[in-house]
């Protein structure tokens, strides 16, 4: 059997890091994104295999998985925009929509492997944010939705012990793509 590692947002800095690692460790990283361009590029990169997926489309997710049915031994969700603004400038649409792809996605991505994740004692990996904990202006959007992983990575962890393995990181602002207007200003990047 292979050691297959689904990354979902693994075109991003933290997912593409993170199948270049475990590639370096032996196992077979496949790099899951919306964008079919990205993904051809990356996966070349290293050697990988790809598939493009919407998470919003539970469908796409169901579909991805099945490809890999009983070969994964791990999932990384590395997915999540970063909405930024003041809580008197947020919608609520902007909740629901940062809820939908930061905790409901990785919710059925998690559903749609669990078969074999629990075949293969596997390992979950998902991502908050250091401003859950910490407490940032404008991040109430962002920080709303990582603290729901926070919660289902607790409950999870319990709920699948001893087969899977649960974990949450909390990283700050990496530089990456998406945070580059924030890394770009010398007092934010402090």
């Amino acid at each position: 059997m292979n050691k297959k590692i689904l990354i979902f947002g693994g075109t991003g800095a933290i997912g593409f890091s993170i199948a270049k690692k475990m590639n370096e460790e032996g196992y077979y990283p496949i790099i899951i994104s919306r964008n079919k361009e990205d993904l051809i590029s990356k996966a070349k990169n290293i050697g990988c295999e790809y598939e493009t997926c919407d998470i919003l489309d539970s469908d796409q997710i169901e579909n991805v998985s099945n490809k890999f049915n009983d070969e994964v031994v791990g999932l990384a969700y590395c997915v999540g925009p970063i909405n930024l603004k003041p809580l008197r400038m947020s919608k609520d649409d902007e909740f629901i929509d940062s809820f939908k792809i930061n905790t409901l996605g990785a919710i059925n991505v998690i559903k749609s492997n669990l078969p074999s994740l629990t075949k293969n004692n596997g390992s979950i990996l998902l991502f908050s944010t250091v401003a859950v904990q910490q407490g940032f202006t404008n991040h109430s959007i962002v920080s709303s939705s990582k603290g729901a992983i926070e919660g289902l990575t607790l409950s999870l962890a319990a709920e699948f012990a001893p087969k899977i393995r649960v974990n949450c990181i909390a990283p700050s602002l990496t530089d990456s793509k998406m945070s580059k207007k924030m890394v770009s200003n010398e007092t934010i990047k402090k």
